[in-house]
């Protein structure tokens, strides 16, 4: 790994902070930061947001999507969302259960929700914006419907 030098060189009371801290960046890393910073539309001041490890099968759903204010790579956030637009639609095209269903349905508004935030541009938020909008009424009708169905209504209210 290469450190990071201020005027050359870093003291070694701040390097080993640094290093200890998790936070020992090389200029590669940072100079990523700050051109992923300059794209996004917010300032997120939620906590760091961990992508996990993707197994390789081509319709795997992740199991957890950034909120909105967590701080996150972008470009990593796009591609994550890609794959699983991607494995969403295999399992859709594949297993109709209610189960997969809901969890396609939970991802999807999650990652609308991101991005009507966090997308660098303005029209494609204007975009997600919308459509979120419509699959949220589209889910608030279902909990409506379901509201005599109490094993269905605690299963749509774990979406989003």
């Amino acid at each position: 790994m290469r450190i990071i030098e201020i005027n050359g060189h870093l003291s070694d009371d701040l390097e080993e902070l640094l290093l200890i801290s998790g936070k020992l960046k090389t200029q590669e890393q940072l100079m990523r930061e700050m051109l992923l910073s300059a794209l996004d539309p917010a300032i997120p001041m939620g906590p760091e947001f961990e992508f996990e490890i993707r197994p390789p099968e081509e319709d795997y759903i992740s199991l957890e999507v950034p909120e909105v204010g967590s701080k996150c790579d972008l470009a990593l956030a796009w591609q994550t969302a890609k794959q699983d637009a991607r494995g969403c639609e295999i399992v859709l095209g594949r297993d109709e259960s209610m189960e997969a269903t809901l969890r396609v349905y939970t991802n999807s508004l999650r990652w609308l929700a991101f991005w009507a935030h966090r997308h660098p541009n303005d029209r494609w938020r204007a975009v997600f914006e919308r459509q979120l909008k419509e699959r949220k009424a589209v889910l608030q009708a279902l909990k409506e419907r379901a509201k005599y169905n109490p094993p269905m209504l605690e299963e749509l209210k774990q979406v989003l």
